[in-house]
């Protein structure tokens, strides 16, 4: 099936109400924080890039686990500004009925293992704004980082977590002003077609389930 076919038979999409009642909760029901594959997309690989593949399914219990990285093939609706055009790496398309819909590359970390999915957190650079951003809520924040010293916060940045080391997979590298997001909660099926980027340190890793359960409480 071409892509341009498999737009037009869209799979459908399992309802986040049939998602257990406490990952209901952390994702506050928005269908969009439900990352699925397509059931009918026979290959094991992204044509983008064919390092992203779907971790085969007797290694789910040993690749998603607390403090895994990984990248993963991200789309979402598109608002109205810039159709047609590219937003730094990310490309706009249209979809089924000539709505727009943009792609990009964004990392996750797996905060808890569910069986057949995960939960996990988005780690994103903010278009180099860190928590600066304006809107985000700064407490739910911080630093994650591959280099050996974590780096420096950016001016108007107050955050007050510990910054996460990541060991990273081969030549895998985060960008310096990359934030952890640990009050967004995503539930990611283990079938969707991942790169990793390496490995939360051990020390640093009971830093992260506190984070997260702390921010889903607040």
């Amino acid at each position: 099936m071409t892509r341009s076919q498999s737009a037009q038979y869209p799979a459908p999409r399992r309802p986040v109400t049939s998602l257990p009642y406490d990952v209901q909760s952390t994702i506050r029901s928005l269908d969009r924080r439900y990352i699925q594959t397509d059931p009918n997309e026979a290959s094991n690989q992204e044509s983008l890039d064919p390092r992203y593949r779907r971790v085969v399914k007797h290694h789910h219990a040993s690749f998603f686990v607390l403090g895994r990285v990984f990248k993963m093939l991200w789309t979402e609706p598109a608002g109205q500004s810039n159709p047609g055009r590219t937003r730094n790496s990310t490309h706009f398309s249209t979809v089924l009925y000539g709505q727009t819909a943009f792609s990009e590359i964004r990392r996750f970390v797996v905060v808890r293992n569910k069986g057949d999915f995960s939960q996990c957190i988005p780690i994103q650079t903010y278009k180099g704004q860190g928590a600066t951003k304006p809107g985000l809520v700064m407490d739910d924040h911080g630093v994650i980082h591959t280099s050996s010293l974590a780096p420096n916060l950016l001016p108007g940045e107050n955050l007050t977590k510990y910054s996460v080391q990541v060991q990273p997979f081969k030549d895998e590298r985060l960008e310096a002003a990359s934030r952890v997001n640990y009050g967004k909660a995503y539930a990611v099926e283990h079938n969707v077609k991942v790169l990793e980027v390496g490995m939360i340190l051990e020390g640093h890793r009971y830093l992260i389930q506190q984070y997260f359960d702390s921010a889903m409480q607040s």
